[in-house]
């Protein structure tokens, strides 16, 4: 697992965050200005000599207002409950509780997330393929588009609220920053405690490179045959390596995938069949099937549920915008 080594890999994480924060156009990040580019290597890859500071990027904290109720579930053990917020500056923002023992799975495919994490009661821990890694009492969590990472719940009780966006920068994979928060003003981010959380790593080559084939075969009616004879590898090998690997089988996964493609779809606005297509889902049928059974309601409850959320800004709106008789 990759951790700071010495400045030079601290100014590599700063200047990746940035990165993040800056892409996903959250309210009060500002890309910050300043400094000559000069690739210098480290374990993280090239940085700049004279990275910029991001001392900035959260001066400005966000402000969340109306809370609406999205839906109450429980899996694995664990329960969910999931409220959308009012998004500034686009996106799709979240706040979200955790409660129980168990391992839950998070699969992104198109978006980024950023959320900020609070353990409440209880722990929770990631457990890798590479190691175990337990998570502080507060941090911040990165994950890029085509990620996963397992969650493990131990008699918790978690707080999330965070924000997905669909066009976001790339970068090397989940991160978490260790005491950071949404609020923070400004994020001492070069001094901070900062983790990798790579899946992959300790992962057979050839299962690692059908996870990630399964992202571009989203789509198609067998996914798990096509990136098993892509890798060179019979199915079943590949299932069983797979959920070792990775907490879930390859079906499993390209159906998280799909769903929380979904939900995020609908919550920026789309259609359900828009939703359901975009996701990867050939039919509607299979779509509201894969949604109830991982979501806990069906994709009509997210639909009516934010076009609630727009109807009542909408209403602010225009009752602010009235000067009144």
């Amino acid at each position: 697992m990759k951790g700071l080594h010495g400045e030079a890999a601290r100014q590599a994480i700063a200047y990746d965050v940035e990165l993040v924060l800056a892409g996903l156009g959250l309210p009060g990040v500002q890309r910050s200005q300043g400094g000559e580019r000069r690739r210098a290597a480290t374990a993280y890859g090239p940085v700049e000599e004279n990275a910029p500071d991001v001392a900035r990027v959260w001066d400005r904290p966000a402000v969340y207002r109306r809370r609406v109720w999205l839906s109450r579930a429980s899996r694995a053990g664990v329960s969910i409950e999931r409220r959308l917020l009012p998004s500034q500056g686009g996106g799709v923002t979240l706040a979200q509780t955790f409660r129980g023992d168990g391992t839950r799975v998070v699969v992104t495919h198109a978006a980024t997330v950023l959320t900020e994490i609070s353990v409440c009661q209880g722990s929770l821990s990631f457990p890798l393929a590479s190691a175990e890694i337990v998570a502080p009492a507060r941090f911040v969590l990165a994950l890029p588009a085509r990620s996963v990472l397992p969650m493990r719940f131990a008699r918790a009780r978690v707080e999330s609220r965070g924000t997905a966006r669909f066009e976001s920068p790339a970068f090397a994979g989940p991160l978490l920053v260790a005491g950071a928060s949404l609020a923070d003003a400004p994020a001492p981010w070069r001094s901070a405690s900062c983790t990798w959380l790579d899946a992959d790593r300790g992962v057979a080559t050839a299962v690692r490179d059908a996870r990630r084939a399964l992202h571009d075969l989203i789509a198609h009616p067998a996914p798990v045959r096509a990136a098993a004879r892509r890798v060179d590898l019979a199915a079943a090998t590949l299932a069983r390596q797979f959920s070792r690997a990775y907490g879930l089988s390859p079906k499993e996964y390209c159906q998280r995938a799909r769903v929380f493609e979904g939900v995020l779809r609908l919550l920026a606005g789309a259609r359900i069949i828009d939703a359901a297509f975009t996701a990867g889902f050939s039919d509607l049928t299979r779509f509201y099937v894969a949604f109830r059974r991982i979501v806990g309601v069906t994709p009509g409850v997210y639909a009516r549920v934010k076009n609630r959320q727009d109807g009542d800004a909408g209403s602010r709106h225009r009752a602010s915008a009235d000067p009144g008789p």
